[in-house]
């Protein structure tokens, strides 16, 4: 399928899974949560990812259909199950997670037809979690490879457990142009690379040491900041929000700032549509909610930029 003039195509490569609570069952993982929502803001969007051949990578396969979520790229492993987390909420609705291990996403694999999807992107999403696998963080960094040179190529911090270390992300971020990372995962960082100051200090640093064009900083409740290399702005969360649940709320946000900055539009209104998104998927349960119609249409209306992936003089 070839995209029009106007659409975006837009993947992540990584975890797919099922966010497992006391009482129900949802499809998660940052990644798949990211390709789900570029879809309902509009974009042509893949995930390269693994499930197991059991029912639950079924019903993954399925929800990423009916999210209009391009197939092509996940590959049904027989040989591992589709992956879970456990996760709890405090009263605060923050989510603490455990993750099973040697599942379906730890064994990604690539084929010719990825490596041409690839090819064609305007951006891509990739974390810190699946490089957990040898096997999955090779695939993930041949897969950037392939990649265009206008493409957005963003690494989504996204630090759980003990998955991580400096060599995980020095790596990930010699291999981006974009970063998306929360206030706590920026504490980790700043210790882990030595890199001293407040917090502006810490993201225009790291943007330059590693070459990035583009920034999201998320506060939770207080807000977010975007950033380029010679500007940023901060936008305020909607304080109305019930926060019924934090999980996938920064997967929209991600989503959200991306396909705004890749619509073209300032760091103020990309901002802004961001924080609405967000606070709206706050205030449901599910980590991928239908996205109203009228936080939509301000993505869908504007021209893309000629280089995705340069931010505005």
């Amino acid at each position: 399928m070839h995209k029009s003039d106007h659409q975006l195509t837009i993947a992540a490569i990584g975890e797919v899974l099922w966010d497992v609570y006391h009482d129900q069952r949802t499809f998660g993982g940052a990644p798949a949560n990211f390709a789900c929502h570029a879809s309902a803001l509009g974009a042509h969007s893949y995930l390269i990812s693994s499930v197991g051949s059991d029912a639950l990578g079924q019903q993954a396969c399925q929800f990423l259909n009916e999210h209009h979520v391009q197939l092509d790229g996940v590959h049904c492993d027989t040989q591992h199950p589709t992956g879970q987390v456990q996760i709890s909420l405090d009263n605060d609705g923050v989510a603490s997670y455990e993750f099973a291990n040697n599942v379906a996403w730890d064994h990604i694999q690539l084929d010719a037809n990825i490596i041409k999807i690839a090819s064609q992107l305007d951006a891509v999403c990739f974390g810190s979690l699946a490089q957990r696998s040898e096997k999955s963080a090779a695939a993930i960094f041949e897969f950037l490879s392939f990649t265009p040179k206008h493409c957005m190529k963003l690494f989504d911090v996204n630090l759980r457990q003990d998955f991580y270390n400096k060599e995980v992300i020095q790596k990930s971020l010699d291999a981006c142009n974009a970063i998306k990372l929360n206030l706590e995962e920026l504490e980790i960082l700043a210790k882990m690379l030595k890199i001293r100051g407040n917090m502006e200090d810490f993201m225009l640093t790291i943007m330059r040491r590693n070459d990035l064009q583009f920034a999201i900083l998320t506060g939770g409740a207080d807000g977010a900041w975007l950033f380029e290399r010679t500007s940023y702005n901060f936008s305020r969360a909607d304080q109305s929000v019930e926060v019924v649940s934090t999980v996938g709320a920064g997967d929209s946000f991600t989503a959200t700032a991306v396909i705004a900055r890749l619509r073209g539009l300032e760091l103020v209104e990309s901002n802004r549509l961001a924080n609405k998104v967000a606070g709206y998927v706050c205030g449901q349960k599910a980590a991928v909610p239908i996205i109203p119609a009228e936080l939509i249409e301000p993505l869908t209306t504007t021209s893309p930029l000629a280089e995705p992936a340069t931010p505005a003089s």
